[in-house]
């Protein structure tokens, strides 16, 4: 996604993310992880001109409550829905001043690791009337949702600039000790979103 040095300017080109835009409208919700929240600051919003009002939910999870009230995804908490999951024992401060901003705050159960339970997230999103989630980032969400099978379709972008085995992974290590174990995908779509190119990848069952 990035070069070592974490700067990420844009990979893709202005189809490619035209049609990120769209998918983000496309879809009830849109989550990320704290990492990805704190090192890019991003919007998550729909801005393609007339789908302003399609844009999803956003939800971060946070396990330890690390969201600034200076983020964008904060300070615009009252235009855009936002909601943060976390430990029901996070720091009860920090969450005051973020529900200050006009951010919801739910609390999920924690796996042994500290980890939040994602299928314990998602159960609770379903009961909320969310059916379609958008995960966006970073590579330690991605994982741990491949990891729990949750994945329904992988919707791959590559622009034609390639930055090393050395750069910041989509996804980080699954930890397979077994080929079978990984989760399996099948190609269903490939065209070209300008310079770049587009492959979508749906879950064999």
């Amino acid at each position: 996604m990035t070069t070592p040095s974490g700067e990420s300017p844009w990979i893709t080109g202005p189809e490619a993310r035209d049609y990120v835009h769209e998918m983000r409208a496309a879809h009830d919700a849109i989550m990320v992880g704290s990492g990805t929240a704190l090192a890019d600051d991003p919007l998550l919003t729909c801005r393609i001109p007339g789908l302003e009002k399609q844009s999803p939910i956003r939800i971060i999870l946070d396990g330890r409550l690390r969201l600034m009230p200076t983020l964008q995804l904060v300070t615009t908490a009252r235009d855009v829905p936002t909601w943060v999951i976390t430990k029901s024992d996070s720091d009860n401060v920090k969450r005051a001043h973020l529900e200050r901003e006009g951010v919801l705050i739910y609390d999920a159960p924690a796996h042994v690791k500290g980890e939040l339970a994602l299928k314990d997230v998602f159960h609770f999103l379903a009961t909320q009337g969310i059916t379609t989630v958008m995960i966006e980032g970073g590579e330690r969400l991605a994982a741990s949702v491949l990891r729990a099978h949750f994945a329904d379709r992988i919707v791959w972008l590559e622009g034609p600039r390639h930055v090393g085995g050395d750069a910041v992974n989509i996804v980080e290590t699954l930890g397979l000790e077994e080929l079978a174990k990984g989760p399996l995908f099948h190609l269903t779509e490939t065209r070209s979103l300008g310079p770049d190119e587009l492959k979508i990848f749906k879950k064999t069952h």
